[in-house]
């Protein structure tokens, strides 16, 4: 007999069979489950029941197993798209943080972003590098010039302030 391989086909599953794999992933306990489906599908299953399907040679195992990697994949991408998103803002809290301009956590976290999204600073940078982390370094090269510029306006002022205050 030959072995079936490939992707389970969620689609064939019960909906409440597919509810209980969602509502399992999420860390919901099985006696709220059996509560949920009653509620939601007036089906009645014992808490026994939705133990089985997850049970290492139960019905829902494998299905369970695949739909928790595509969840945690999909997490993972979602999780990536928002730190690119705060690359910029991150560059310029810790331009912000050399000017003296950001507190100690704000730098932290600046700092933290940076780091998981274009990795740690080496000794050597080679900006001809292309693709997302060459865009971020430009990105965070581009901030600091703003914040250097900023603060040397802001200095520049307070000096012509002062020098006519003396006069």
């Amino acid at each position: 007999m030959a072995e079936i391989t490939g992707k389970p086909n969620f689609s064939i599953l019960p909906v409440y069979q597919y509810f209980a794999m969602t509502r399992k992933y999420r860390g919901i306990p099985y006696a709220r489950i059996v509560e949920e489906i009653l509620e939601k599908y007036d089906v009645e299953v014992s808490e026994s029941t939705i133990k089985y399907w997850f049970y290492k040679n139960g019905p829902l195992k494998t299905c369970y197993e695949e739909f928790a990697a595509q969840e945690t994949e999909f997490e993972i991408e979602l999780t990536h798209s928002l730190l690119k998103s705060y690359l910029s803002p991150a560059a310029r809290t810790l331009g912000l943080g050399l000017a003296g301009q950001a507190n100690a956590i704000q730098i932290a976290a600046a700092k933290e972003i940076l780091e998981r999204g274009i990795g740690k600073v080496k000794d050597e940078m080679d900006l001809r590098h292309s693709g997302t982390v060459g865009v971020a370094m430009l990105d965070v090269l581009q901030a600091l010039k703003e914040v250097k510029k900023e603060n040397y306006a802001t200095d520049a002022g307070a000096n012509q302030n002062n020098n006519q205050g003396a006069g």
